[in-house]
């Protein structure tokens, strides 16, 4: 995943970045030595843990992901500090750790160029773009391995992050470990492909067939586990280009992403009124929610191309229409405006 650089309150260069001006200022204006700041945590860049011995943790979710256990590791390691947590996430099981707060500040701006109206043909019906592995991309490239009227990805890039045998194991969900007898497809890269890991390059200035030849995108998003033993429902949907990019070309999205994702898009004013149920979305477990969108793909493939295209265009349309016309930025901008003055309150 790219990261702008110097996400740093100090140096004044968030508020561009983010899109959310006077964010800066508010914080330089409360914050002291006793005050730990991190407006873009990653905890691979950091090289160790969030330290210890602060009187107030103020962490930034953006451009990285919400990291489960570094977060309850500090948040064990500190009983008596206060945590604000700034992020286009929403809180969910994290409403129940008392001394942690959230302010909703959105940086989808970011994301938001230019829709692509073009002419398209269609040779696909679903495309699905997979470079580092997590499970729902193993076991979607799986599926769709062998189908016809698909276009697949699979760059093959494990982490040694990831724990691989975790996500190969057997789950006792009836769809998803029936792909296991396959696995050994995904030891190599299919279809392998380079690419700008900037996420504002779109697919109009390099053209690609997951967008400009297929109807429906798996969006195949950085993190896909909605579900955490100690936190219950995690702090989500994380929303990258992934789901950016084919929202602004035009493509039907199949939410292979967290919990609430299309839910989440609803509510800031798109349309996903599609000839199949997204009621996956709404699944919070994520092996279930799994098993539900093999059945999606399914109701997908059995269609034919008209009745696919016919059947998401008005929400298509609808969806590059409503970022062409700009209100979306109206929307985020008066979002971050109640989101500061929250902030205001509680620092």
């Amino acid at each position: 995943m790219y990261t702008p650089v110097n996400i740093d309150p100090r140096k004044r260069n968030i508020d561009s970045v983010l899109g959310i001006s006077g964010l800066s200022d508010i914080i330089l204006s409360k914050i002291d030595d006793k005050t730990y700041c991190n407006l873009n945590v990653c905890v691979n860049s950091l090289g160790k843990i969030i330290p210890d011995g602060y009187d107030l943790y103020i962490l930034g979710f953006w451009f990285e992901i919400f990291d489960e256990n570094v977060f309850l590791q500090v948040y064990k390691n500190n009983p008596t500090a206060k945590f604000i947590l700034l992020t286009d996430l929403s809180p969910n099981g994290l409403t129940n750790f008392d001394r942690c707060k959230f302010v909703n500040l959105f940086h989808w701006k970011w994301f938001i160029g230019k829709s692509h109206n073009s002419p398209k043909t269609y040779k696909y019906k679903i495309s699905s773009l997979s470079n580092r592995v997590n499970e729902y991309r193993a076991f979607i490239t799986l599926k769709l391995l062998g189908q016809s009227d698909v276009f697949v990805t699979w760059n093959a890039k494990y982490l040694k992050e990831i724990n691989v045998d975790y996500i190969f194991s057997p789950a006792g969900s009836v769809k998803r470990d029936a792909l296991l007898q396959n696995i050994d497809l995904l030891k190599f890269p299919i279809n392998q492909e380079t690419f700008v890991n900037d996420p504002q390059i779109s697919s109009a200035i390099f053209p690609h067939p997951a967008y400009s030849e297929s109807l429906v995108n798996s969006i195949n998003e950085t993190k896909e586990v909605s579900w955490h033993a100690d936190i219950g429902i995690l702090p989500g949907p994380y929303l990258s280009e992934k789901t950016w990019k084919p929202l602004l070309n035009g493509n039907a999205l199949l939410f292979t992403g967290q919990f609430n994702t299309g839910q989440t898009l609803s509510t800031l004013g798109f349309a996903f009124d599609y000839p199949w149920s997204n009621a996956y979305d709404n699944q919070p477990g994520d092996l279930d929610r799994l098993e539900q969108i093999f059945d999606t793909i399914d109701k997908i493939l059995g269609m034919d191309y008209k009745s696919i295209e016919n059947g998401i265009k008005d929400s298509v349309a609808y969806n590059q229409n409503f970022i062409s016309s700009k209100k979306i930025i109206q929307i985020i901008d008066e979002r971050n405006e109640c989101g500061l003055e929250q902030l205001k309150t509680i620092l």
